[in-house]
């Protein structure tokens, strides 16, 4: 694959030599909002008044231009004020940017005819349109769910990698991994989600733990119509009903704006799984878990842009999320030998806690000159912090009746602190450059006090399950990364130089500690050129490198056990060392959207969950160790029709992977070889100017979890979205998993263990979602329009 890479790069190369022509690269920009796409038509004259360019441009394109060239360039946009410029093409290629104006500064009645693409690519982010997603799903995770590229199992994200996605809310990790990432997403409204934006590969301004790709939630925020708000209301129904409310309040005066939102929501759910692993040869342990999860979500989110001066920016973003909650199980354990049950163990247990997560943020942006040069600025404060309680029964109904109960408390905290300085300069011939330096710091600690009483003989300490400990991560990084288009390829290197040092204490039930200390160098190269014409736009070929890192938190390394059940525990890996990956990828794109992408990840120390047998008592337990190097290689294709071509578009891709595995288990040689297919799809068809019907879904067929092997499975998802009151009353119908067919069966078969089962959840819903947008008249600026539109345009 290093071979082709470079291949690639000297094919480029040589391409550019053939061409006689100029690149001028055009971008639309909102002259009222920078964030938000525009959509215009741009037509290009020569001197002699000759038409040599007329197309439908969405937020930017390329012409071609003969050297030492005059042309006339007119753009028009529905709602925005014409714009003439002159253009001097000599020998160099020309980056253009057209600032567009609103053509009143008063908004009357407004007629969206255009709607924003579901999908597009932004030099190395693919960015998605959640606005049809969150029509249908009650939580930022269902949204997740549903992003093409996404596959969500057991409460992790995967961009079809064997690593799990970094999560970030606005360009901010969120730092929480599994259940609790989950617990956090599930707990954020849908409707609050603009947008997703997709980084497979990111650069090198990003941390370099993010060799799953990064998966970035962007939240709204203020629009700009003076006062607006919404109120929404939504029930899904399976077996169980999940339902929530909300409000949210925005305002904009000038150049300042301000917002507010409140969102409460009602969580029920449940997961059945089922296992069978063998303990020996002949042993066997069949057990069937059956959990109900029901929980309250108070999710209390606002913030404040502040225009200190017309080049200065300060900003304020907070969110305060608190839920109550918990969940009740049942599990039967049975033990099998040759086949026959010989014991039979019910274990109920009874769970509750109580969650707080706190986001703060306070950034500045400075203007620096007319160019685009500017200096952000940010300093980030996040809590997390559970409280729960646990009450269990292990019953040994056959043989013997024997019985243990358990009661204890569990509490963690952590405090998370985050200082980031980034510069990006527009320099004399077209240089750009990004530098940045940023400063992590993350102090944690745990508490778990248990008891148990076997058959009624009173409570005493249970050592075996309780613990104490703390544990502080610093991570200092910088970085560096110019950009150039030279001979109409843009050049953008970069290095991010990474300092990482962990401590872990545990002081209770017995002493255990451990320290890391490592630097790092992450290398960053991306390249992009115009290809040749294709429906009067150039194709764009798009080759990214980047190298990254994967660090094993607290819990993977610290080595003292903690209980599951009487059957398995787990412990730590205290001598694990970090996941390496390179990764190379060459894309291409149409109109901005991506159609094909070819690629490889070579992961060296993969470090996974394993299974072991302690030999002194037999239980089995789980731990975390370096197996060995994997290879993958990816083929992504996707095809579509524009939303802005008619009453249909549709969006479909499919991702082929082959993984290759050559490591060590137990002393023995271990590897494996397999490929997997996970494929895309949504659809929408435009009824009438009111009305539209949406269906969505994934499938993956013979996907990969680690070491298990999960048979096919999937989802088939449809919505209704109706709107009244001149577009201000929003009602969508909704179904999500129309065949029941978001079903995991997994196999995991290593040398010396084996397990097969099953997971299912609450997955088919029928949903009904009310959501009503009003607009409050400014002072000296009348609006009657409302905040947003069926389409989501306008945004």
């Amino acid at each position: 694959m290093k071979y082709l890479f470079t291949l690639c790069l000297l094919w480029l190369a040589g391409a550019v030599s053939a061409q006689s022509q100029i690149p001028v690269y055009i971008r639309l920009i909102n002259g009222v909002d920078t964030t938000e796409s525009v959509n215009a038509v741009v037509t290009i004259k020569d001197a002699q008044g000759r038409q040599v360019f007329a197309e439908n441009v969405y937020v930017q394109d390329t012409f071609f231009a003969t050297e030492n060239t005059r042309y006339i360039l007119s753009t028009t946009a529905l709602g925005l004020k014409p714009v003439q410029t002159d253009l001097s093409v000599k020998q160099v290629p020309v980056n253009l940017d057209v600032r567009l104006q609103s053509t009143s500064n008063e908004l009357k009645s407004v007629v969206i005819v255009a709607r924003k693409p579901f999908v597009r690519l932004e030099d190395d982010k693919e960015i998605v349109d959640a606005e049809p997603l969150a029509a249908a799903s009650s939580s930022a995770y269902e949204v997740l769910e549903k992003t093409p590229g996404v596959v969500a199992i057991d409460g992790n994200v995967y961009l079809n990698s064997s690593t799990p996605a970094v999560i970030q809310i606005n360009g901010r990790d969120i730092k929480l991994r599994g259940e609790e990432l989950s617990a956090l997403l599930k707990s954020l409204p849908a409707n609050s989600i603009i947008r997703v934006e997709v980084l497979r590969t990111p650069s090198a301004k990003y941390d370099a733990s993010s060799s799953g790709g990064i998966l970035n939630i962007v939240l709204r925020k203020g629009v700009r119509l003076g006062r607006s708000g919404s109120v929404n209301v939504s029930s899904q129904q399976g077996v169980y009903n999940t339902s929530s409310a909300g409000v949210s309040l925005s305002q904009t005066e000038g150049e300042n704006t301000s917002y507010i939102g409140y969102q409460y929501s009602l969580r029920n759910n449940y997961q059945r799984l089922n296992t069978l692993r063998s303990a020996s040869s002949q042993v066997q342990i069949d057990q069937e878990a059956f959990t109900r999860y029901k929980s309250q979500n108070h999710n209390l989110r606002g913030g404040v842009d502040y225009a200190l001066t017309p080049n200065v920016n300060l900003a304020y973003d907070g969110i305060l999320s608190y839920t109550p909650g918990g969940n009740d199980a049942d599990n039967i354990n049975r033990i099998l030998l040759s086949g026959n049950e010989v014991s039979r163990i019910a274990s109920p247990s009874d769970n509750r806690n109580n969650t707080v997560y706190f986001s703060n943020v306070l950034s500045s942006k400075w203007k620096l000159d007319s160019a685009g040069s500017v200096w952000d600025n940010i300093a980030e404060y996040k809590l997390y912090a559970d409280d729960g309680t646990q009450h269990y029964r292990n019953q040994i109904e056959s043989p013997s009746g024997n019985y243990t109960l358990g009661q204890g408390t569990r509490n963690s905290i952590s405090h998370i602190i985050t200082l980031q300085t980034d510069y990006t300069g527009q320099l004399r011939h077209d240089w750009k450059v990004e530098l940045g330096a940023r400063f992590d710091m993350t102090l944690g600690r745990t508490r778990a006090d248990f008891e148990t009483d076997t058959n009624g003989n009173g409570f005493e300490t249970n050592l075996f399950q309780s613990s104490h400990f703390n544990f502080q991560q610093r991570i200092t990084a910088a970085y560096a990364q110019i950009s150039k288009t030279i001979w109409g390829i843009t050049i953008k290197p970069g290095l991010r130089v990474e300092n990482t040092f962990m401590d872990g204490l545990q002081t209770y039930p017995q002493r255990s500690d451990f320290t890391i200390a490592r630097t790092d160098l992450f290398p960053y190269l991306y390249l992009r050129r115009n290809l040749w014409k294709m429906f009067k736009t150039s194709l764009v070929a798009n080759l990214t490198y980047r190298r990254s890192i994967e660090r094993p938190g607290f819990d993977l390394l610290n080595p003292a056990p903690r209980y599951i059940d009487q059957f398995l525990y787990e412990v730590g890996n205290p001598s694990l060392l970090p996941q390496l990956t390179d990764k190379y990828e060459l894309n291409v794109t149409l109109f901005d959207f991506p159609v094909f992408a070819l690629g490889y990840r070579d992961n060296k120390n993969l470090f996974t969950n394993v299974s072991y047998q302690d030999a002194a008592n037999g239980v089995a337990y789980r731990t975390y160790d370096n197996l060995g190097n994997q290879k993958e290689y990816f083929l992504r294709l996707v095809a579509g029709i524009p939303p802005t071509l008619g009453k249909y578009f549709f969006f479909a891709s499919a991702e082929y992977t082959y993984r290759k595995y050559d490591g060590q288990y137990q002393g023995e040689p271990f590897k494996f070889e397999r490929g997997s297919w996970v494929a895309f799809t949504y659809h929408q068809l435009k009824i009438n100017k009111t009305c539209n019907l949406s269906a969505y879904g994934f499938w993956l067929f013979k996907g990969f979890e680690r070491f298990y092997e999960l048979q096919d499975f999937g989802a088939i998802n449809a919505s209704l979205t109706k709107t009244f009151l001149q577009g201000k009353l929003s009602v969508v119908a909704s179904i999500n998993d129309i065949l029941r067919t978001n079903r995991q069966t997994f196999v995991l078969s290593q040398p010396g263990i084996y397990a097969t089962g099953n997971r299912a959840e609450d997955t088919r819903r029928f949903g009904l979602t009310l959501r009503y947008n009003f607009g409050i008249k400014e002072k000296a600026k009348p609006s009657t329009s409302p905040f947003g539109d069926m389409d989501g345009a306008g945004q």
